[in-house]
C-alpha cells in the first residue's frame, strides 16, 4: 500500500517544522490545525490520532537565517498557519505562500528525517521555483541509509517545476536534505513506492581518494547475486561476480546489478575519483572536501600572512590555507614546495584553498626572485583568481578595509584581507600594487600585499673609463633609482668589460667611439629588458653605435616582458662577436616590438658557424598592436653577416608575410648565412610571398658548399615568381680569405666576372675583385680637388697602374671610369660621388707610406703622405689591377725633367722626342701635359 503525504510551505524566515497528524484523511491532505508550536529549538509537534505506520514520522523546515528568538518564531507561526490552503500557490514567488531556502550568499536546507522502511523505497516530488538574479541550485541527498537518484538541477527563475526522485533502502533512519541557494519551495510529497522483485545494489566506498579505496556492494535481496564492471559498461550476468570487497587506485566508474532467477535490479552506478594531481590546474577544479596527493612542484610566489601561501607552477596559480600556520611554516617566498604532499580541497566562500594534512617541506636550495606579471584591472576576474599579479600606476581610497582601486574609468573592488597598515593616498600620486585576486562568494576582489607609490623615472647617463665593467658602472649609477632612459658613453678607443646584462626600462644609447667591450663572462644576452610585463606600452629607441663587442654568447637582446616598443631599434657602424651556439642574437620572443629594425654599416659575425636566428619575435603579439605602428620595417644596409643561422631562417619571425611588413636588404655582404638560396627569403620565416614591401639590391649572397669552398646562391633565390623582387642581384663567388687578421679580416673574393657594386658590405673591409676591363685611376695630390687628378696609366706588363712623381705631401686614389669634368663638379661641389664610391687610401688620417711594401687600399677617408725623395729620385706608385694594394718604390728619374703643355695639342700622343703618334704601346709618352709609361 502507498501512502503519501504534501507539504505546502510557508514564506516566512523563522526556524519552523512540522509533523503529519495521525489522523484518518484522504493521502496528502494537511491541515492547518496538525500543527502547534513547542519552545526552543524543538519541531512543531503533529495532534493526536491514529498512527501512520510506514508514513514519515516528521517533517523539519530549516531557515537559513540565524535562529529567531522564540517568540518571534511564534508569532511568525501565528501569522501564516491559517493561510496554507486559502488560494493557488502555483504563481506566488515572494508572497507568504512557500518557503524561502538559502540567501543570496548562504545555501538554505530543508531536511526530511525519520522515513520508516517502506519497503524500502519512496518517490519524493519537489515543487520548487528560483527567486532574484544568478543561477539558482537544488540537489537532493539522502544519508543514514538508503540510495536517492538525481544530481544536482538547475531550477528556472520564478517559475515553479516538479522534480521527482526514487528512494531505494530506505529506513527508520534515513534523512532527505533539500538544499539549495535562492530557491522557493512550494510543496514536497513522499510517497511510498512497490518494493522491486530485485533490490537494487549499493555502492559504497569513499568516492573521492588520495591513493586508493575500498568498494563494497551489497543487495536486501536474499539470494541475489550483484555483478559489476568498473569501466563505465553496462553490467550483465556477464560481468565480474562480487564475491568480497576490492579496491581502486584509479579514477573510475562502478556500476552494478543484482540478478535473482530471471528477474534482477536496475543498475547502480558510482564516480570514485583518484585525487593525485601533478600540477596546480588538476587541483583547482578538484570539489569541495576532497582528499588529494599532490605530485608536483609549486613555487612559493607570495605569503602575505603565517596562514596564507600563494603558488604557481607551468599550468597555473593557488592558495595553500593553514589555518594555525604550522603547516607551512617553512614555506618561503622564492623557495619550491616539494612534491607528494597531501591535502584536502575547501572551498570557502567559493575560494579554492587547499589546505595541507602535514607541514610541508621545501626543495634544497636557495630562494629564487619572484617577479609578478603586470595587468589591467579587467583582469581582476573570476578566472585569475588566487593568481599573485601587479597592477601598475592606479589610485585608491580606502574605508576601512574596503577598497577601491581605479585607472582611468576601470574600477576594482578591494579587501585589507592581510592587515596592511594602508595610508591614505596622496592627491595626484599613483601607485603600483602588488596582490592576490580573489572571491568572496561571488565577489571578485583585488588583496593587496604590498603598496609602493610610483616614483617618476630618472634618466641616466654614465662615461666609464676604459679599462671599466661597464655592467659595474652602471649598477652603481642606478642604485635606488627608478631607472628610465640609459646612455652609455664609451672612451674613443677604450677597451671595455661586460659582467652583467645592461637592464633597459626605457630607452638605451650606447655610443662607442671605437671602443671595443669584451663581452666573455657575460653569462646572458647583453641587452634585457625589466622582468614582468608593463601594462601600458613604453615607448624608447635602442642604438648601439661604433663599438666593437667580442665573445658575446648569449645574444645582444632578449626581451623580458611585453608591451616594449622601439620606434627605432639600430646597430650601426660596430662589429658583434657572436660566439654562442644556440638562441637568438635579437630576441623578442617574450614581447615588445621594434617599429623600425635596422643594421647599418656593420658586421656581424660568428667565428663558428651557428644555428641562431638573427631575430625572433613573439607569436601571440603583432607589431601592429603597438600604438601607431601600421608597418614594421627590417633594414640591412651597407653589412656584412657571416656564419648566422646556418642551415635555418634567417629570421623566425612568427608573424611573418603580413602586408604590414617591409623588408630592406641593400649593398650588403651574406657569407654562409640561413639556408643556401633563401636568406632574402628566410627573413620572411622561409615562406615565398608578395604580401611584405621587399626592396633588395646590390647584395651578394655566397654559401659554403661542404666540400670547403663557397658557391653563389644568387641563382636560386628567386621565389619563383618574376613579378616578385625577392631574389639576389649580385653575382659572383666569395670566401673570407683569412679569419686571422686583425679585425675580423674582412678580404673577400669574387670570381673573375663577377659583376658587383663599387660599395659592398661593412666599409671597413676591403673587396677585392676581378674585373675584365679595368676603370681608370687617378691620382690626387695636395688637396682633394677636380684639377689636381692624374690619369694613371695602366700597365699591361705588369699588370698594374705605374707612375712616378716627385711631388712630396699628401695623396688620393680615385677608381673611376671618366675623369669629373667641369660641368659635373659644378653640378656637385662637395664631390659627393667621389667620396662615396671611388675614393681610397691606405688607412684612416694621415699614413705615412712603407716604401717596397704592398698595402691595402682602403675605401675610407684617409691621406697617403710622402715624405721628400733623395735628390735625383723620384717615387714610383704601382697600384694593382684589382685596386686591393698600392705599392711605393724610390726609383731613378726617366731623364725628363719637365714638359710643357704648350707644344703638345690637347688629346693627342708624343713620344718623349716630340714625336706624335696615334696609338702608342710600351714606352715613355707625353699626353695632355703629364708622361705616362705604356
Amino acid at each position: 500500500m502507498k501512502k503519501k503525504l504534501t507539504l505546502v510551505c510557508l514564506a516566512f524566515l523563522a526556524i519552523a517544522a512540522v509533523a503529519v497528524n495521525t489522523a484518518k484523511r484522504a493521502a496528502g491532505d494537511v491541515f492547518s490545525d496538525d500543527f502547534s508550536y513547542v519552545t526552543g529549538s524543538e519541531s512543531f509537534k503533529g495532534g493526536s490520532g491514529e498512527d501512520w505506520t510506514g508514513s514519515i514520522a516528521t517533517i523539519k523546515i530549516q531557515s537559513s537565517n540565524a535562529e529567531h528568538e522564540d517568540a518571534a518564531v511564534q508569532a511568525a507561526f501565528e501569522a501564516f498557519k491559517d493561510k496554507w490552503q486559502t488560494s493557488d500557490l502555483s504563481n506566488a514567488f515572494y508572497g507568504d505562500k512557500c518557503i524561502k531556502l538559502g540567501t543570496s550568499s548562504t545555501d538554505g536546507k530543508m531536511t526530511t528525517v525519520a522515513l520508516s522502511n517502506l519497503n524500502g523505497a519512496a518517490v519524493v516530488k519537489i515543487s520548487a521555483a528560483g527567486w532574484g538574479s544568478g543561477t539558482n541550485k537544488m540537489k537532493v541527498a539522502i544519508s543514514d541509509g538508503g540510495t536517492i537518484s538525481g544530481e544536482e538541477v538547475t531550477v528556472t527563475n520564478k517559475e515553479y517545476q516538479e522534480f521527482t526522485y526514487n528512494i531505494n533502502d530506505g529506513t527508520s533512519e534515513s534523512k532527505i536534505t533539500i538544499s539549495g541557494r535562492r530557491l522557493f519551495i512550494k510543496s514536497v510529497e513522499i510517497s511510498g513506492a512497490e518494493a522491486p522483485a530485485v533490490a537494487a545494489p549499493t555502492i559504497s566506498g569513499e568516492t573521492s581518494f588520495a591513493e586508493q579505496t575500498t568498494v563494497t556492494l551489497a543487495c536486501t535481496t536474499e539470494g541475489a547475486e550483484i555483478f559489476y564492471t568498473t569501466n563505465g559498461s553496462e553490467p550483465t550476468a556477464e560481468s565480474t561476480k562480487y564475491t568480497e570487497p576490492f579496491v581502486l587506485t584509479t579514477t573510475a566508474t562502478v556500476k552494478a546489478i543484482a540478478i535473482k532467477g530471471e528477474n534482477q535490479s536496475e543498475i547502480v552506478s558510482k564516480d570514485f575519483v583518484c585525487s593525485t594531481v601533478a600540477d596546480l590546474a588538476a587541483l583547482n577544479v578538484l570539489p569541495d572536501k576532497t582528499a588529494f596527493t599532490f605530485t608536483g612542484e609549486a613555487l612559493v610566489v607570495a605569503k602575505p600572512t603565517a596562514k596564507y601561501v600563494y603558488v604557481k607552477d607551468a599550468k597555473g596559480s593557488s592558495l595553500i590555507y593553514d589555518n594555525s600556520g604550522e603547516k607551512t611554516a617553512a614555506a618561503e617566498v622564492g623557495k619550491t614546495i616539494a612534491a607528494n604532499w597531501t591535502g584536502k580541497v575547501s572551498i570557502y566562500n567559493k575560494l579554492f584553498e587547499a589546505v595541507p594534512d602535514a607541514n610541508l617541506v621545501m626543495k634544497e636550495g636557495d630562494p629564487v626572485k619572484v617577479s609578478y606579471e603586470a595587468v589591467d584591472l579587467g583582469d581582476v576576474k573570476a578566472e585569475n583568481v588566487n593568481k599573485v599579479v601587479a597592477l601598475k600606476s592606479v589610485e585608491y581610497t580606502v574605508d576601512g578595509k574596503n577598497i577601491q582601486i581605479t585607472k582611468g574609468n576601470a574600477v576594482v573592488v578591494g579587501y585589507n584581507q592581510f592587515g596592511l597598515e594602508i595610508a591614505a593616498p596622496e592627491e595626484g600620486k599613483t601607485y603600483n600594487m602588488t596582490g592576490a585576486i580573489s572571491q568572496y562568494n561571488d565577489k571578485i576582489q583585488f588583496q593587496p600585499i604590498a603598496i609602493e607609490e610610483v616614483v617618476p623615472p630618472v634618466d641616466i647617463e654614465i662615461s666609464p673609463e676604459s679599462g671599466a665593467d661597464i655592467a659595474a658602472a652602471l649598477k652603481t649609477a642606478t642604485e635606488g633609482k627608478n631607472v628610465g632612459n640609459i646612455t652609455i658613453n664609451l672612451a674613443e678607443g677604450g677597451a671595455y668589460t661586460i659582467s652583467a646584462s645592461i637592464v633597459a626600462p626605457a630607452s638605451l644609447t650606447i655610443n662607442g667611439n671605437g671602443a671595443t667591450i669584451d663581452a666573455s663572462a657575460l653569462s646572458a644576452a647583453m641587452v634585457k629588458t625589466p622582468a614582468g610585463d608593463l601594462a601600458e606600452w613604453m615607448e624608447g629607441n635602442f642604438t648601439i653605435s661604433g663599438v666593437k663587442i667580442t665573445g658575446l654568447q648569449k645574444g645582444v637582446y632578449a626581451s623580458a616582458g611585453k608591451n616594449y616598443l622601439y620606434n627605432d631599434f639600430k646597430i650601426e657602424n660596430s662589429v658583434i662577436e657572436l660566439a654562442g651556439t644556440g638562441g637568438c642574437e635579437f630576441d623578442f620572443r617574450k614581447g615588445g616590438v621594434a617599429k623600425n629594425f635596422t643594421i647599418d654599416k656593420s658586421t656581424i659575425y660568428a667565428p663558428i658557424a651557428t644555428g641562431n636566428s638573427l631575430y625572433t619575435s613573439q607569436s601571440a603579439q603583432k607589431a601592429t598592436e603597438a600604438p601607431g605602428v601600421e608597418v614594421q620595417t627590417f633594414a640591412i644596409t651597407n653589412s656584412t653577416l657571416y656564419n648566422l643561422a646556418k642551415g635555418k631562417n634567417f629570421f623566425t619571425h612568427r608573424q611573418a608575410n603580413q602586408k604590414w611588413l617591409a623588408y630592406t636588404l641593400t649593398n650588403s655582404l651574406f657569407v654562409n648565412c640561413g639556408k643556401s638560396g633563401q636568406v632574402v627569403k628566410g627573413v620572411n620565416q622561409g615562406q615565398n610571398g608578395a604580401n611584405p614591401t621587399w626592396i633588395i639590391s646590390g647584395n651578394a649572397f655566397n654559401f659554403e658548399d661542404g666540400e670547403g669552398g663557397f658557391k653563389d646562391t644568387s641563382g636560386e633565390e628567386s621565389t619563383g615568381d618574376e613579378a616578385e623582387p625577392v631574389q639576389n642581384s649580385v653575382a659572383g663567388v666569395m670566401a673570407f680569405t683569412s679569419l686571422e687578421t686583425p679585425d675580423f679580416g674582412g678580404v673577400f673574393t669574387l670570381g673573375e666576372g663577377a659583376t658587383a657594386p663599387e660599395s659592398l658590405g661593412d666599409p671597413r673591409w676591403t673587396i677585392n675583385y676581378e674585373k675584365d676591363a679595368p676603370a681608370k685611376l687617378y691620382l690626387i695630390t695636395g688637396n682633394w680637388d677636380r684639377t689636381n687628378m692624374i690619369d694613371v696609366p695602366f700597365n699591361n706588363e705588369t699588370q698594374a697602374y705605374e707612375y712616378e712623381t716627385a711631388p712630396e705631401g699628401k695623396m688620393w686614389f680615385a677608381f673611376a671610369d671618366k675623369q669629373l669634368t667641369a660641368e659635373e663638379a659644378e653640378a656637385d661641389p662637395n664631390w659627393t660621388d667621389f667620396n662615396t664610391n671611388h675614393r681610397y687610401a691606405i688607412g684612416a688620417g694621415d699614413v705615412d707610406a712603407s716604401l717596397n711594401e704592398a698595402l691595402p687600399l682602403l675605401k675610407i677617408e684617409g691621406t697617403l703622405v710622402l715624405e721628400p725623395v733623395p735628390a735625383g729620385k723620384v717615387y714610383k706608385i704601382s697600384v694593382a689591377k684589382d685596386w686591393s694594394t698600392v705599392t711605393i718604390t724610390v726609383e731613378e728619374p726617366t731623364g725628363i725633367q719637365s714638359i710643357s703643355a704648350d707644344k703638345f695639342a690637347e688629346g693627342e700622343w708624343y713620344t718623349i722626342q716630340g714625336v706624335r703618334v696615334e696609338k702608342p704601346a710600351k714606352g715613355i709618352f707625353i699626353h695632355n701635359g703629364r708622361k705616362y709609361v705604356k
